[in-house]
């Protein structure tokens, strides 16, 4: 069976629009903490409450910007849910093997590890939507999951 849930993302009225009018556009965070987060991608959020308090914290900080906020309908059965602690630490046990057969440095922030394995194409199939928090990661559109 199919699982579905509501999300919500504040953004740049012209990139909203963008996002909803094409369907593989997606509106890739430039954030220079998302290496802290949880890496490249679109992030969304999981309450009305909290998008809107994005949203009114976004126009503060750009008053001469319009912003819009988006609702998309995510298929989630391709969950990587890192709020899973067993989840997080079987991630942890791949990250460190990857890092030694690839002689990696494996001290790496969350959304760096991330962005590394989501480039690899069998984990980039597999995991498309992975909450922490109230935030949520990249591979997802209004209208399927797709690929960054």
């Amino acid at each position: 069976m199919e699982s579905k849930a509501i999300l919500y993302h504040s953004n740049k009225e012209h990139e909203c629009k963008k996002f909803i009018s094409l369907s593989d556009y997606l509106i890739v965070s430039e954030n220079n903490k998302d290496d802290i987060w949880l890496g490249k991608g679109m992030y969304f959020w999981d309450n009305r409450g909290n998008v809107d308090w994005w949203n009114r914290k976004q126009m503060k900080k750009h008053p001469q910007d319009r912003f819009s906020i988006v609702v998309a309908n995510v298929n989630l059965d391709h969950l990587l849910d890192l709020t899973d602690i067993e989840i997080y630490k079987k991630l942890q046990e791949v990250w460190n093997a990857i890092c030694k057969k690839a002689k990696l440095d494996s001290n790496r922030p969350l959304g760096n590890k991330l962005d590394y394995l989501l480039d690899i194409e069998n984990y980039s199939i597999v995991y498309s939507v992975t909450p922490l928090y109230n935030f949520l990661k990249n591979k997802i559109t209004h209208k399927a999951l797709s690929h960054v």
